[in-house]
């Protein structure tokens, strides 16, 4: 799992991974700055995420966001910085999946945090926006085992294409290699074609029927693996038995307290836990909209 590191956790990413620090590469530095001005900055920029906060069923006040925020100011802010990064953020915020991204889009939010999108695969990142974009494929800013945070290329992989980095398309949005290694560039692993990550290459998932080892990923996206025979078997449809969890269950259904099967809601359909809903956002017994986990380091907990 990525690590997160840094103060202020704005600039938000998809699958899960790290946070942007609000003092970036020039954090605390000497220069002075109108703090006062900073303050409000801070203020506002915290209030544009409060309906996240609120769809996500944490707290809204922001006093988690701006006590952070005032923590460690970047070097030499500037007021005319932060009204355009302030701008740009509010548009970014009417967008459908603003809760979900965050900052991490807003180029002048950025740069204002220190963050120039400049790091080559395998020097360290605090945040996906400090790594400079390839043609080879996607960049992240991910954990490296020694290391601490890098950058790191991800390719689209085909089958026995090594070193993989992780799956996609299960049941979570990305599972990481079970490597110990973390290697600059690396191949993901897309369950949708057939693939998962084994470690070390891309391997082809084995059909119903066959011997597994694994109790999730190891067997086709339509099947689990039963650990009493250690057999790959089809998943069980709404109304199905699922005596061991949710892994049984076909794609959009999730195991129900009675032990069965049961179709996952929509917004607005009622549920008892997270994985009740499509969403996995289940506040008040109501499905709500997609939000992203790291808005709990943003918002705080509604009931501390």
């Amino acid at each position: 799992m990525v690590k997160r590191s840094g103060v202020l956790a704005l600039a938000f990413v998809a699958g899960g991974t790290t946070a942007v620090s609000c003092g970036g590469d020039g954090g605390g530095g000497n220069q002075s700055i109108d703090r006062m001005a900073f303050m409000e900055f801070v203020a506002a920029y915290c209030d544009v995420f409060t309906p996240c906060c609120a769809a996500g069923g944490f707290a809204t006040d922001g006093t988690l966001c701006r006590m952070q925020g005032t923590v460690s100011p970047p070097s030499g802010f500037q007021k005319q910085a932060g009204d355009a990064c302030l701008n740009d953020l509010r548009a970014a915020a009417a967008t459908a999946d603003f809760c979900v991204t965050g900052d991490s889009p807003v180029t002048s939010c950025q740069t204002l945090w220190g963050h120039h999108a400049d790091k080559a695969p395998g020097q360290a990142c605090t945040t996906h926006s400090d790594c400079a974009p390839s043609s080879e494929g996607s960049v992240v800013c991910t954990y490296a085992t020694g290391k601490g945070t890098i950058c790191q290329v991800r390719t689209a992989g085909a089958e026995n294409d090594t070193p993989c980095v992780g799956t996609i398309g299960t049941d979570v949005g990305f599972e990481p290699s079970s490597s110990s290694v973390t290697p600059d560039r690396g191949f993901v692993c897309d369950w949708g074609d057939g693939l998962r990550c084994d470690g070390t290459a891309c391997v082809r998932l084995k059909p119903v029927g066959a011997t597994c080892s694994l109790s999730f990923y190891e067997c086709a996206a339509t099947a689990f693996c039963e650990t009493a025979t250690m057999t790959c078997l089809e998943r069980k449809n709404a109304g199905g038995p699922c005596g061991t969890g949710s892994y049984e269950c076909a794609m959009g259904t999730t195991c129900g307290s009675n032990r069965t099967c049961v179709t996952k809601g929509g917004v607005g359909a009622s549920c008892q836990i997270e994985v009740d809903c499509l969403s996995l956002n289940c506040r008040g017994g109501v499905c709500g909209e997609p939000v992203n986990p790291a808005l709990l380091l943003l918002c705080g907990s509604a009931n501390p």
